[in-house]
C-alpha cells in the first residue's frame, strides 16, 4: 500500500477536529517508536510475546527483526499470524497493537532492511527479518478511546508534523512556562480553581493535559483528569505551535483564570 494525496475533504475536516484520527495517531507512533512486543502461536498452543526491534519499509510497513533460532522465529514458521504491540503512553499517551502475517523479505528488501537496521545502531541479518503484512491495527488512545484501523487508512494517513518536536514543547511549558500553562487549567481546561496540570503531547490539532483537581472537603487526594485543548486551527509546525499555546497562556491570564 501506497501513500495518496490528501483530498480537499479531508483538510476540510481536520480543521475541525479536535483531535488527529486513530490512524494519523498510528502513523506518527510509527515514526517514533521502534520497538515493541511480537505476540505469535506458539506449537504447544500457548501464545508467547517477546521484545522485537522493526524498521518500516517504504510502504510503512513493520519489517520485524526476529533471530532465526529463537522461539519466536520457529513458532512464525509454522504459524505467521501474529501481532506487534507498540507502547507509547510514556509520550503520546496511547499504545498500538498490528495485527497480521509475519513473511520472508525478497533479496532486494532484504537488502534494504538490513541498511535501515544498520543506521539504527542495530545488526540483522537477511535470514532474521520478516515484513508484518498488517491486516489491521487496534488503536487505544489517552482518553480511553479504542477503534481498530484498517491498514490502507494509516498507510495512507501523515506523521504529525510536531511529532519530531513534541518531546521538546512538552518539557519546556512544564519547565519554563509552568507558571504561565496553569491558567489554561482552569480557563481553558474546565477545572475548578485550585486545580494543577501538566502537559503532556502537543500535536497540530490541540494538546492534552494531565489534570489534579484540589483536595477535596474531607482532605482526600483530588481526582486527576486526561483533558484535551483543542488549538482554534490546526498549527504547522514547532514554532507556530509554542505561538498557539503562548497566545491561550496569555488570554487566560487576562480572564483572570489565575
Amino acid at each position: 500500500l501506497r501513500a495518496a494525496p490528501r483530498k480537499a475533504a479531508a483538510v476540510a475536516a481536520e480543521a475541525e477536529a479536535v483531535a488527529p484520527s486513530p490512524a494519523e495517531q498510528v502513523r506518527s507512533v510509527l515514526s517514533l517508536v521502534r520497538e515493541g512486543t511480537l505476540s505469535v502461536h506458539t506449537a504447544s498452543g500457548w501464545p508467547l510475546g517477546v521484545h522485537c526491534d522493526f524498521a518500516l519499509d517504504s510502504a510503512v510497513a513493520p519489517i520485524l527483526r526476529v533471530v532465526s533460532d529463537e522461539p519466536a522465529a520457529e513458532a512464525l514458521a509454522a504459524d505467521a499470524r501474529c501481532s506487534l504491540h507498540v507502547d507509547a503512553t510514556h509520550t503520546m499517551g496511547c499504545q498500538i497493537a498490528l495485527r497480521g502475517e509475519a513473511v520472508a523479505l525478497g533479496a532486494d528488501e532484504a537488502l534494504a532492511a538490513e541498511a535501515a537496521f544498520a543506521a539504527m545502531g542495530l545488526a540483522a541479518a537477511a535470514s532474521d527479518l520478516r515484513r508484518l503484512e498488517v491486516d489491521a491495527v487496534l488503536y487505544s488512545g489517552p482518553h480511553a478511546e479504542s477503534s481498530w484501523v484498517d491498514a490502507r487508512s494509516y498507510v495512507e494517513a501523515e506523521v504529525d508534523p510536531l511529532a519530531e518536536c513534541a518531546a521538546g514543547i512538552v518539557e519546556d511549558f512544564n519547565t519554563k512556562y509552568a507558571p504561565e500553562l496553569q491558567g489554561v487549567v482552569s480557563a481553558n481546561g474546565g477545572a475548578p480553581m485550585g486545580s494543577t496540570g501538566v502537559m503532556t503531547w502537543i500535536d497540530k490539532l490541540g494538546f492534552d493535559m494531565s489534570i489534579r483537581y484540589p483536595e477535596g472537603p474531607d482532605g482526600s487526594e483530588g481526582a486527576v483528569r486526561a483533558v484535551r485543548i483543542p488549538f482554534d486551527r490546526p498549527v504547522i509546525d514547532e514554532t507556530d505551535a509554542r505561538s498557539a499555546v503562548t497566545m491561550m497562556t496569555h488570554l487566560a491570564w487576562k480572564r483572570g483564570a489565575r
